[in-house]
């Protein structure tokens, strides 16, 4: 109890701190606005505090307002391509939608469906069979690696989750690749093969 009480303050501290340091377009500080303002969101939301919900629920909304205002027409949910803050993104959209309703759920479900197809076709990528079923930085790279390929994994299985229509094929390939990439002594490689 002593120990989980030191947690609830430390965490309750550090979202306070948080919703000191919000930008006034919604965004968080960090040269990666995208993914640094998504992470801010699932880190109030990790700890129950929900869009439109006291204390923190108009810090949140402002958040995601302004993570959506960054999307793309082809479904990019970030600045100069980078799939790590698309994943990011991606995952805390498929977290958001079931705590928003109206024209708010509508607003964050078409996002998510934008950001999954763009996931997916990227996946679809002709690669070399090493890495096939994984992404790289960009929706059009042709190689593959560990980090970028488990935030868009995790995209994938939490949009599944929130009801997006999320074939089984594609997280049944991204998680061969991330198989592959498994070193023979223990651990994973950024690559299959290191």
């Amino acid at each position: 109890p002593e120990l989980e009480q030191k947690i609830d303050t430390a965490t309750e501290r550090g979202l306070s701190f948080l919703a000191k340091i919000q930008l006034k377009d919604g965004s968080f500080p960090g040269n990666q606005k995208v993914a640094a303002t998504a992470l801010a969101i699932m880190a109030f939301q990790a700890k129950g505090y929900q869009p439109g919900e006291p204390p923190y629920g108009d810090a949140i909304d402002k958040a995601i307002d302004c993570v959506l205002a960054q999307q793309q027409p082809n479904g990019m949910i970030a600045g100069a391509g980078q799939m790590y803050a698309h994943g990011i993104a991606s995952v805390m959209l498929a977290e958001v939608v079931g705590h928003t309703t109206g024209k708010r759920n509508k607003q964050v479900r078409d996002a998510l469906a934008k950001s999954i197809k763009l996931i997916l076709d990227a996946q679809k990528l002709p690669k070399e069979d090493r890495y096939k079923g994984g992404w790289r930085y960009q929706p059009t790279s042709m190689d593959a690696d560990l980090s970028v390929t488990g935030w868009q994994l995790m995209a994938l299985r939490a949009a599944k989750n929130a009801g997006a229509d999320v074939p089984d094929e594609a997280i049944k390939m991204a998680v061969e690749y991330v198989t592959r990439s498994a070193a023979r002594k223990g651990g994973f490689g950024y690559q299959p093969g290191g």
